[in-house]
């Protein structure tokens, strides 16, 4: 009767560490496929990092321009006040 009890125990262990066996190839799977998605994420950030930046410089140069453009309305008005200023002042 000991005698079958081990071998039972045994078979017992035997299946215990197989289906550990199995877990652990399974979450190594898992494990692979998270990595990869890691890669995958990185990559989209990095992508999405460059657009940024791309967008900033563009910005940039908009809003000087604007800035540029803002000057010239200033000068352009001040001009067009002094013309009418020295009209007004030629009829009287």
């Amino acid at each position: 009767m000991k005698r079958e009890n081990q071998y039972v125990l045994n078979f017992v262990y035997l299946c215990i560490i197989l289906i550990l066996l199995v877990k652990v190839v399974d979450m190594k799977d898992i494990n692979n496929k998270l990595r990869n998605s890691i890669k995958q994420e990185e990559t989209n950030h990095s992508e999405t990092l460059d657009k940024h930046f791309d967008l900033e410089v563009k910005y940039g140069t908009v809003f000087d321009e604007c800035i540029r453009l803002e000057n010239e309305i200033q000068i352009l008005s001040s001009y067009l006040a002094n013309d009418e200023y020295e009209k007004y002042n030629k009829k009287n």
